[in-house]
């Protein structure tokens, strides 16, 4: 059997399992979302994102979470822009 990975609150991978999304994911769906007519037209070729500004986004993300959506590439991109909305 493979090494236990304990989450928190009592979970682990024996009875539970987590999905992780992280700094780089958001990166990525940034970068994908650079090369877009609407982006670009939006914000530009600059925009770039911090650590921070990459936890504040995937904090939303968590904060706003609907179990029956999930999250996806999509939901990603979704607060990427509503983040830039705020900041632009």
């Amino acid at each position: 059997m493979s090494e236990v990975t304990t989450y928190q609150d009592g979970y682990t991978s024996e009875n539970s399992i987590a999905l992780i999304w992280c700094i780089d994911d958001v990166q990525y769906a940034l970068d994908g979302m650079k090369d877009r007519e609407w982006f670009i037209n939006k914000y530009g070729h600059t925009v770039k994102l911090t650590d921070d500004d990459c936890m504040d986004i995937l904090s939303d993300v968590k904060r706003n979470h609907d179990a029956s959506l999930g999250v996806s590439w999509d939901t990603l991109e979704i607060y990427i822009d509503e983040f830039l909305m705020s900041e632009y």
